[in-house]
């Protein structure tokens, strides 16, 4: 663990966790901010996940960090990669599941969290998720012209 603070907005730090270490950050956290048990699992395999593909085929050190809100968790993962090269990764299955080649990974987090998106910058490829109460906006598009 890189630093935490454990007040309120609380903030986790693991630079290259085991998948073990980051599971457990996720599910303290969930359980912190009072998320309902589907909520905390839909997480923690979301960020299993990315935390897996960010290891796997991105630059290191990975980093994890998460936030507890009153009633929600943000999780990132940030490698130093450049990221998937497709804007719409993870919107549908790679291969079909069956076919047990992989390629599954953002598809399931996207399934399993309340919202999540990724970006590139000057620090790497970052995909942020979040569980429990998704922040909706001030207003609402309406579509009228």
């Amino acid at each position: 663990m890189v630093g935490s603070d454990r007040g309120d907005g609380t903030a986790v730090v693991l630079v290259d966790p085991l998948p073990t270490t980051a599971r457990a950050a996720v599910v303290a956290a969930g359980q912190r901010a009072r998320l309902s048990h589907e909520d905390i699992s839909g997480l923690r395999l979301a960020v299993t996940e990315v935390l897996t593909n960010g290891r796997r085929h991105g630059r290191g050190p990975t980093r994890l960090c998460v936030w507890i809100g009153p009633d929600r968790v943000v999780a990132t993962v940030t490698d130093q990669g450049l990221g998937p090269a497709d804007p719409l990764v993870g919107l549908t299955p790679v291969v079909p599941a069956a076919a047990g080649l992989g390629g599954q990974g953002l598809w399931l987090a996207y399934q399993m969290c309340g919202y999540l998106t990724w970006q590139r910058d000057a620090t790497g490829f970052t995909v942020r998720m979040v569980a429990g109460q998704v922040p909706r906006p001030a207003t609402a598009w309406t579509g009228a012209t």
